[in-house]
């Protein structure tokens, strides 16, 4: 525990967005608070399958100095994590 999780609630975009049975896994699923890693309660973030190049970003408002990441993986399916890169930047890339 400690520390606070500055994404909460901030801008959020990814390269597309998957949708499973009509429930929309929406970048902004990932910083609304909620830990629920079980993809069929549709409370996960999760781009299309075809994505060739699939990425999810959040942009803080502010800057802060980060001592650590956490990261809530879905609970089926877990691999398409695989390899994912985790990258933290001082400004925009614009």
């Amino acid at each position: 525990s400690g520390g606070r999780n500055v994404a909460l609630r901030q801008d959020t975009n990814q390269s597309s967005t998957y949708i499973d049975n009509g429930v929309t896994m929406k970048a902004l699923n990932a910083v609304d608070g909620n830990t629920d890693n079980d993809f069929t309660n549709g409370r996960c973030t999760c781009t299309n399958n075809g994505d060739i190049n699939p990425y999810w970003n959040v942009t803080l408002s502010h800057t802060h100095m980060i001592h650590r990441y956490v990261l809530y993986n879905r609970v089926s399916n877990q691999e398409r994590l695989a390899g994912f890169t985790l990258r933290s930047f001082t400004q925009d890339l614009v």
